[in-house]
Protein backbone atom coordinates (compact mmCIF):
# COMPACT_ATOMS: atom_id res chain seq x y z
CA UNK A 1 0.00 0.00 0.00
CA UNK A 2 1.32 3.46 -0.90
CA UNK A 3 0.79 6.06 1.81
CA UNK A 4 0.45 9.75 1.03
CA UNK A 5 3.05 11.36 3.30
CA UNK A 6 2.53 14.96 2.25
CA UNK A 7 1.73 17.42 5.06
CA UNK A 8 -1.96 17.93 5.75
CA UNK A 9 -1.88 21.50 4.40
CA UNK A 10 -1.03 20.29 0.88
CA UNK A 11 -3.97 19.59 -1.41
CA UNK A 12 -4.22 16.09 -2.83
CA UNK A 13 -5.26 14.83 -6.22
CA UNK A 14 -8.66 13.18 -6.59
CA UNK A 15 -8.98 10.06 -4.50
CA UNK A 16 -6.08 10.85 -2.15
CA UNK A 17 -7.04 12.32 1.21
CA UNK A 18 -8.95 15.57 1.54
CA UNK A 19 -9.15 18.33 -1.08
CA UNK A 20 -10.94 21.06 0.88
CA UNK A 21 -9.52 24.56 0.88
CA UNK A 22 -8.63 24.25 4.58
CA UNK A 23 -5.84 21.85 3.51
CA UNK A 24 -4.16 24.56 1.39
CA UNK A 25 -2.91 26.61 4.34
CA UNK A 26 0.85 26.62 3.99
CA UNK A 27 1.70 26.34 0.39
CA UNK A 28 6.41 32.19 -2.93
CA UNK A 29 8.13 30.71 -5.71
CA UNK A 30 11.09 30.49 -7.99
CA UNK A 31 9.30 32.49 -10.65
CA UNK A 32 8.45 35.54 -8.61
CA UNK A 33 11.83 35.68 -6.89
CA UNK A 34 13.86 34.71 -9.93
CA UNK A 35 12.31 37.50 -11.95
CA UNK A 36 12.73 40.44 -9.59
CA UNK A 37 12.56 43.06 -12.39
CA UNK A 38 9.28 41.52 -13.52
CA UNK A 39 7.84 41.64 -10.01
CA UNK A 40 8.79 45.28 -9.43
CA UNK A 41 7.26 46.39 -12.73
CA UNK A 42 4.17 44.27 -12.20
CA UNK A 43 3.60 45.85 -8.79
CA UNK A 44 3.71 49.27 -10.42
CA UNK A 45 1.26 48.20 -13.13
CA UNK A 46 -1.22 46.75 -10.62
CA UNK A 47 -3.43 44.76 -13.01
CA UNK A 48 -3.25 41.03 -13.69
CA UNK A 49 -1.99 40.05 -17.16
CA UNK A 50 -4.47 38.79 -19.73
CA UNK A 51 -5.37 35.16 -19.13
CA UNK A 52 -4.27 35.10 -15.46
CA UNK A 53 -6.84 34.92 -12.67
CA UNK A 54 -6.59 35.13 -8.91
CA UNK A 55 -8.54 32.99 -6.42
CA UNK A 56 -6.72 33.90 -3.20
CA UNK A 57 -8.61 33.15 0.00
CA UNK A 58 -8.49 33.36 3.78
CA UNK A 59 -8.57 30.30 6.00
CA UNK A 60 -10.83 30.06 9.08
CA UNK A 61 -7.89 30.95 11.34
CA UNK A 62 -7.20 34.17 9.42
CA UNK A 63 -4.17 32.98 7.43
CA UNK A 64 -4.19 34.07 3.80
CA UNK A 65 -3.33 31.88 0.82
CA UNK A 66 -2.26 33.25 -2.56
CA UNK A 67 -3.72 31.37 -5.50
CA UNK A 68 -3.23 32.20 -9.19
CA UNK A 69 -4.20 30.24 -12.29
CA UNK A 70 -3.88 30.37 -16.03
CA UNK A 71 -4.58 28.16 -19.02
CA UNK A 72 -1.62 27.75 -21.36
CA UNK A 73 -1.90 26.69 -24.99
CA UNK A 74 0.71 23.96 -24.71
CA UNK A 75 0.76 20.29 -23.67
CA UNK A 76 1.53 19.55 -20.04
CA UNK A 77 4.97 18.07 -20.87
CA UNK A 78 6.03 21.35 -22.42
CA UNK A 79 4.77 23.44 -19.50
CA UNK A 80 6.48 21.11 -17.01
CA UNK A 81 9.76 21.33 -18.94
CA UNK A 82 9.61 25.13 -18.87
CA UNK A 83 9.98 25.00 -15.07
CA UNK A 84 11.97 21.84 -14.44
CA UNK A 85 14.68 21.68 -17.12
CA UNK A 86 17.63 24.01 -17.51
CA UNK A 87 17.09 24.58 -21.27
CA UNK A 88 13.38 25.08 -20.70
CA UNK A 89 13.79 27.60 -17.89
CA UNK A 90 16.60 29.62 -19.45
CA UNK A 91 14.65 29.86 -22.71
CA UNK A 92 12.18 32.30 -21.17
CA UNK A 93 12.86 33.15 -17.53
CA UNK A 94 16.48 33.58 -16.45
CA UNK A 95 19.90 33.50 -18.11
CA UNK A 96 21.35 30.97 -15.64
CA UNK A 97 19.75 27.95 -13.98
CA UNK A 98 20.88 24.73 -12.33
CA UNK A 99 18.19 22.17 -11.58
CA UNK A 100 18.49 19.00 -9.50
CA UNK A 101 15.01 17.58 -10.03
CA UNK A 102 14.33 15.33 -7.06
CA UNK A 103 12.81 15.61 -3.60
CA UNK A 104 15.54 17.30 -1.56
CA UNK A 105 17.09 18.69 -4.73
CA UNK A 106 17.01 22.34 -5.72
CA UNK A 107 16.40 24.90 -8.42
CA UNK A 108 19.09 27.59 -8.41
CA UNK A 109 18.77 30.61 -10.68
CA UNK A 110 20.39 33.93 -11.42
CA UNK A 111 18.61 36.71 -13.25
CA UNK A 112 21.97 38.47 -13.75
CA UNK A 113 24.27 36.64 -16.21
CA UNK A 114 27.25 38.20 -14.41
CA UNK A 115 26.30 36.50 -11.12
CA UNK A 116 27.57 32.89 -11.19
CA UNK A 117 25.60 29.97 -9.88
CA UNK A 118 26.85 28.84 -6.50
CA UNK A 119 27.34 32.38 -5.18
CA UNK A 120 25.33 33.99 -2.38
CA UNK A 121 23.74 36.31 -4.96
CA UNK A 122 21.55 33.63 -6.55
CA UNK A 123 18.08 32.30 -5.74
CA UNK A 124 17.93 28.74 -4.49
CA UNK A 125 14.71 26.83 -3.85
CA UNK A 126 14.54 23.40 -2.27
CA UNK A 127 12.20 20.89 -3.90
CA UNK A 128 9.87 19.66 -1.15
CA UNK A 129 7.68 17.34 -3.25
CA UNK A 130 7.05 16.50 -6.87
CA UNK A 131 4.90 14.35 -9.08
CA UNK A 132 6.22 14.48 -12.67
CA UNK A 133 4.06 16.65 -14.92
CA UNK A 134 1.53 17.15 -12.11
CA UNK A 135 2.94 18.80 -8.96
CA UNK A 136 6.01 20.79 -7.91
CA UNK A 137 6.35 22.08 -4.32
CA UNK A 138 9.22 24.34 -3.28
CA UNK A 139 10.49 26.53 -0.47
CA UNK A 140 13.18 29.17 -0.67
CA UNK A 141 16.48 28.58 1.12
CA UNK A 142 18.54 31.42 -0.37
CA UNK A 143 17.56 34.88 -1.56
CA UNK A 144 20.04 37.50 -2.82
CA UNK A 145 20.83 40.49 -0.60
CA UNK A 146 18.72 43.59 -0.98
CA UNK A 147 15.40 42.05 -2.01
CA UNK A 148 12.40 44.33 -1.33
CA UNK A 149 10.56 42.04 1.10
CA UNK A 150 11.06 40.20 4.40
CA UNK A 151 13.21 37.18 3.54
CA UNK A 152 12.45 35.32 6.78
CA UNK A 153 8.72 35.49 6.05
CA UNK A 154 9.27 34.40 2.47
CA UNK A 155 11.32 31.41 3.61
CA UNK A 156 8.58 30.38 6.04
CA UNK A 157 6.21 29.81 3.10
CA UNK A 158 5.92 27.04 0.55
CA UNK A 159 4.63 27.13 -3.01
CA UNK A 160 2.85 24.44 -4.98
CA UNK A 161 2.49 24.44 -8.75
CA UNK A 162 -0.25 22.20 -10.15
CA UNK A 163 -0.03 21.11 -13.80
CA UNK A 164 -3.40 19.92 -15.08
CA UNK A 165 -3.71 18.70 -18.68
CA UNK A 166 -7.04 19.88 -20.08
CA UNK A 167 -6.47 18.11 -23.39
CA UNK A 168 -3.53 17.23 -25.62
CA UNK A 169 -2.75 20.89 -26.35
CA UNK A 170 -3.78 22.86 -23.24
CA UNK A 171 -2.66 22.91 -19.61
CA UNK A 172 -4.12 24.62 -16.56
CA UNK A 173 -1.33 25.88 -14.29
CA UNK A 174 -2.29 26.75 -10.70
CA UNK A 175 -0.02 28.28 -8.07
CA UNK A 176 -0.86 28.06 -4.36
CA UNK A 177 1.46 29.85 -1.92
CA UNK A 178 1.43 30.77 1.75
CA UNK A 179 0.65 31.00 4.43
CA UNK A 180 0.50 34.76 5.00
CA UNK A 181 -0.45 36.08 8.43
CA UNK A 182 -1.68 39.56 9.32
CA UNK A 183 0.65 42.55 9.38
CA UNK A 184 2.52 44.92 7.05
CA UNK A 185 5.51 42.61 6.53
CA UNK A 186 3.31 39.71 5.42
CA UNK A 187 1.29 42.12 3.28
CA UNK A 188 4.47 43.19 1.50
CA UNK A 189 5.62 39.65 0.75
CA UNK A 190 2.20 38.56 -0.47
CA UNK A 191 1.79 41.63 -2.68
CA UNK A 192 5.25 41.21 -4.17
CA UNK A 193 4.67 37.60 -5.17
CA UNK A 194 1.09 38.14 -6.28
CA UNK A 195 2.39 40.68 -8.79
CA UNK A 196 5.58 38.88 -9.78
CA UNK A 197 4.05 35.43 -10.18
CA UNK A 198 1.07 36.76 -12.12
CA UNK A 199 3.33 38.64 -14.51
CA UNK A 200 5.51 35.59 -14.94
CA UNK A 201 2.49 33.41 -15.75
CA UNK A 202 1.70 35.93 -18.47
CA UNK A 203 5.25 35.76 -19.83
CA UNK A 204 5.16 31.96 -19.88
CA UNK A 205 1.86 32.02 -21.78
CA UNK A 206 3.40 34.27 -24.43
CA UNK A 207 6.60 32.22 -24.64
CA UNK A 208 4.87 28.89 -25.18
CA UNK A 209 2.30 30.36 -27.54
CA UNK A 210 5.17 31.60 -29.71
CA UNK A 211 7.04 28.27 -29.65
CA UNK A 212 6.95 26.35 -32.97
CA UNK A 213 4.51 23.46 -33.05
CA UNK A 214 6.16 20.30 -31.75
CA UNK A 215 9.10 22.19 -30.24
CA UNK A 216 10.09 21.65 -26.63
CA UNK A 217 9.91 24.41 -24.03
CA UNK A 218 13.59 25.10 -24.53
CA UNK A 219 13.70 24.73 -28.27
CA UNK A 220 16.16 27.08 -29.82
CA UNK A 221 17.66 28.03 -26.46
CA UNK A 222 21.30 27.29 -25.92
CA UNK A 223 23.72 28.36 -23.23
CA UNK A 224 23.72 31.89 -24.62
CA UNK A 225 19.95 32.23 -24.98
CA UNK A 226 18.74 35.57 -23.58
CA UNK A 227 16.43 35.69 -20.62
CA UNK A 228 12.97 37.15 -20.95
CA UNK A 229 13.06 40.94 -20.80
CA UNK A 230 11.48 42.88 -17.99
CA UNK A 231 8.74 45.39 -18.82
CA UNK A 232 11.18 48.23 -18.20
CA UNK A 233 13.35 47.01 -21.07
CA UNK A 234 10.58 45.72 -23.36
CA UNK A 235 8.12 47.97 -25.07
CA UNK A 236 -9.35 29.48 -14.21
CA UNK A 237 -8.52 26.83 -11.88
CA UNK A 238 -11.03 25.91 -9.14
CA UNK A 239 -10.09 26.86 -5.59
CA UNK A 240 -9.31 23.22 -4.84
CA UNK A 241 -7.09 21.82 -7.65
CA UNK A 242 -8.29 18.50 -9.09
Amino acid sequence: MVHDTRPEFLPRPNGVGHTTSSRLAALAIVIGLALLPFARAAQAAGALPDGVTEQSFTLPGGERVLQLATVIDAPVAKVWAAFTTEPGFTAWAVPLARIDLRVGGSIETSYDPKVPLGSNQTIRNEIVALVPERLLVMRNVQAPPGVPFDVAIFQSTQTALWFEPLDAARTRLTLVAGRFLAGPAYDGVMKFFQAGNAYTFGELRKHLAAAPAGAGAGAGAGADAPAAKSPESAATAPRTPH
